[in-house]
């Protein structure tokens, strides 16, 4: 493993990509040179293939063309993806990339399960990654480590019968029989055996044993200081994992960090784990009665807005006849003040313009008049009184004007307290959200 570069640049790329999403991952392509002058020139010696973008991704796919004891590389990345567009399944790419305004790179899976040899793009250019990204701003890479290694061939098997066809070792089986789940782990031979494998294999040979479920977990290595030693620290007050030289050295060193092995964080996150995990039954009764009681709730609210709806019916009905008695009173009355006003120009002509033998002939008429008028303002005056009439309603109808009134008074109150403590300056943004809620 070859570092590329400095510490100083990587804390700086980390600083300045804060706000994406930096993650690590893996640059690869078939020719080793290309892939070292890489790491000697720059991401710009991938020549044509950053028409489409740097092809970076994670969990590398076997390649089935690489032979057994050839030298490979990798380069290990640090990539800031921001925001991603996803697509298909890949061999849908054309021979460039041209991103939407706002996305930085492209994921294209790769269709492990449909193709042997999957595709990334349509013009045959193959996936290396279960999980592609291409990215076109080569500013958002930084390549930090150069990984060379070999395949080698597999051992065969021993205790094989001859003539017996050898088989793949499935992850998590035993590595002889690759028929039963592994038990243990055979720190000689290096190897996972069942039970029954371990008992014929390991057991004559004294080969020291550990239960699959006693081994550590596998620690990742320290990239921050290129030593290469395992992130076995946890620092509490930053919580992250360092390296026993990062400690040491003083790279990751204070007065108020404490630092305690990775196994015990691990055990106490299980603790916590089994905690949270016994609290489930109860918070599982508890959200049961919830939704029982939300349930009755609901109808409860249901029931309540049926009989606002009938309330409201009524009281608009009630509306309705009070203001056509309004209407019919106020039409009475002027068609009263008209008739008596014509009968007081009628009677001031007659008495101007005809001679009194007229005018006293028609007096009887005027008389006749004057009597109907009577008569009507007092069957007006007889109906009941508008007020009565008005505020004559039923005890709902009172009830919704009651609580109608409160309201008011509610929302005058709650603007005169807001508007004296705006004055005095103690509102906050939450404050005003608060009220305006309310």
């Amino acid at each position: 493993m070859t570092q590329l570069v400095d510490v100083a640049d990587f804390d700086q790329f980390c600083t300045t990509y804060k706000d994406f999403n930096v993650v690590d991952l893996w640059l690869y392509t078939e020719d080793v040179d290309c892939l070292n002058n890489v790491a000697k020139q720059g991401l710009q010696a991938l020549g044509p293939q950053l028409s489409r973008g740097v092809p970076v991704g994670m969990y590398r796919i076997h390649d089935p063309t690489t032979t057994p004891d050839t030298e490979q590389s990798l380069v290990l990345c640090k990539v800031a993806l921001g925001r991603t567009l996803p697509m298909a399944v890949g061999g849908q790419l054309d021979a460039t990339v041209q991103l939407p305004t706002g996305y930085h790179s492209l994921y294209v899976p790769a269709d492990v399960e449909g193709d042997p040899h999957p595709l990334l793009a349509a013009d045959g250019t193959r996936a290396h990654f279960v999980d592609n990204y291409l990215v076109p701003n080569t500013n958002l890479v930084l390549p930090t480590h150069l990984i060379s290694f070999q395949y080698t061939a597999a051992e065969p098997d021993s205790n094989a019968e001859p003539g017996a066809p050898s088989k793949a070792t499935t992850a998590g089986q035993c590595f002889r029989c690759n028929s039963a789940l592994a038990a243990v782990f055979c720190t000689d031979c290096n190897r996972p055996y069942c039970n029954r494998c371990s008992a014929q294999v390991c057991e004559p040979a004294g080969h020291d044993r550990v239960a699959l479920d006693l081994m550590p977990a596998i620690v990742d290595c320290c990239q921050s200081c290129g030593t290469g030693m395992p992130l076995d620290r946890y620092c509490r007050l930053c919580g992250v994992a360092v390296c026993m030289d990062c400690k040491m050295s003083g790279r990751h060193q204070g007065k108020e960090h404490i630092f305690t092995s990775v196994q015990e964080s691990y055990t106490e996150m299980l603790d916590e784990v089994g905690e949270l995990a016994a609290q489930i039954p109860s918070m599982a009764s508890q959200l049961g009665q919830y939704e029982e009681v939300l349930e009755e709730f609901m109808l409860g609210s249901m029931w309540q807005v049926d009989n606002y709806k009938q309330d409201l019916i009524s009281y608009s009905s009630h509306f309705l006849k009070v203001s056509q008695a309004i209407e019919l009173r106020k039409f009475d009355v002027e068609r009263i003040v008209s008739d008596f006003d014509r009968l007081l120009e009628f009677h001031c002509y007659e008495q101007q313009m005809c001679p009194k033998v007229n005018f006293v002939a028609q007096w009887e008429h005027i008389h006749t008049m004057s009597e109907a008028i009577k008569q009507r303002m007092h069957n007006l005056e007889s109906n009941p009184d508008l007020n009565r009439f008005t505020m004559a309603l039923t005890r709902k109808n009172q009830c919704i004007v009651g609580a109608r009134r409160q309201v008011m008074y509610r929302e005058q109150l709650i603007d005169r307290l807001a508007t004296r403590l705006r004055e005095r300056g103690v509102l906050t943004t939450e404050d005003e959200e608060l009220i305006a809620t309310l």
